[in-house]
């Protein structure tokens, strides 16, 4: 068994178990090793994925907790724009395309060059200077660490709007716990984004597989979902896709 399917394996058993100890991985993997099973479990550690505690226990890492917009742009910067400029490719000449504050999704304008009307709620507008679209902001209370906007009043204006096709990012994706994000609040926006739109696109890199937060937006099979990485227990998923 390789590395990567040994840590997948360790993530869908404690998706399924409050905590787990070292001393049972090992039951589960008798011929592995109690050092491969901790560098593994310091690797799954190092990603944000599980909490090791000293003596041996183990939990999945189940957080509201979002990191900075900034420490985001720079992880998986690779993936982030291999996907980006697939996504670029779906949209048509005259869409009303939806944009959210997803670092992913952000690099998408430097492939866009369609004629098109932009929708967004990051309130940054750097980003968007250098460009000749037409750009809608929504507008509402800003969340610091996404720099974006998806309170009551965000969620009213979006209510007003119809997208062709929308792209966002998101907290996790996982088979049990669907598709989250750091707060309830912004699941709620995200499902009215949904409503709104004829085409609702995830852009997912690999690190965002097995993460949980608090506010689930969808079930896993509600969306359309393009990443950079299939882990096993989702490849027979038609609705999702891996950009190479």
């Amino acid at each position: 068994m390789l590395a990567y399917e040994r840590q997948a394996k360790i993530l869908d058993i404690l998706l399924k178990n409050d905590v787990y100890t070292i001393e049972q991985f090992l039951k589960v993997f008798p011929k592995v090793s109690a050092s491969t099973i901790r560098r593994d479990l310091k690797f799954l550690e190092s990603e944000n994925k599980i909490i090791l505690f000293h003596g041996g226990d183990v939990r999945l890492k189940k957080s509201s907790y979002e990191d900075a917009f900034a420490t985001k742009k720079i992880q998986n910067m690779d993936n982030k724009v291999r996907l980006a400029k697939y996504a670029a490719s779906l949209i048509k000449n005259g869409d009303v395309v939806y944009l959210d504050s997803s670092t992913t999704v952000m690099e998408m304008l430097q492939f866009i060059n369609k004629e098109v009307t932009l929708v967004t709620n990051f309130v940054n507008f750097t980003p968007f200077q250098e460009f000749d679209y037409n750009v809608i902001k929504i507008g509402g209370s800003i969340t610091k660490t996404s720099l974006a906007c998806f309170d009551s009043l965000a969620k009213e204006m979006i209510k007003t709007m119809n997208f062709d096709i929308a792209f966002v990012g998101c907290g996790g994706i996982d088979s049990k716990y669907g598709i989250t994000f750091p707060t309830i609040e912004q699941a709620i926006y995200e499902r009215q984004v949904k409503k709104q739109s004829l085409r609702y696109i995830v852009l997912a890199d690999e690190s965002k597989f097995y993460n949980v937060f608090s506010g689930k937006a969808f079930d896993i099979d509600e969306c359309e979902i393009y990443t950079d990485i299939l882990p096993k227990e989702v490849r027979k998923r038609k609705n999702i896709h891996i950009i190479e």
